[in-house]
């Protein structure tokens, strides 16, 4: 990870890192996600395009809802 998207990924002040996204064996990127009554919205925040892999972060959300049981109302990018 270079120098520059290092302060993206850091801890928040309570000292807990904020969720990564990984490719290759490399940080790639930061995600979010807010739990609802209806489902999960996901947002990807990306250091640079995901050109060909968005569909790969894609899945990986949709096993993430299938293992919290709820369905994904929205992921963005």
């Amino acid at each position: 990870m270079s120098q520059s998207m290092m302060p993206k990924s850091l801890p928040f002040a309570n000292g807990v890192f904020q969720p990564i996204m990984v490719a290759g064996g490399e940080v790639v990127g930061i995600w979010k996600r807010e739990i609802k009554r209806s489902g999960i919205e996901i947002t990807l925040s990306p250091f640079s395009p995901l050109i060909d892999r968005e569909q790969e972060f894609r899945e990986v959300a949709k096993h993430y809802s299938d293992f919290l049981g709820l369905p994904i109302i929205r992921i963005e990018s």
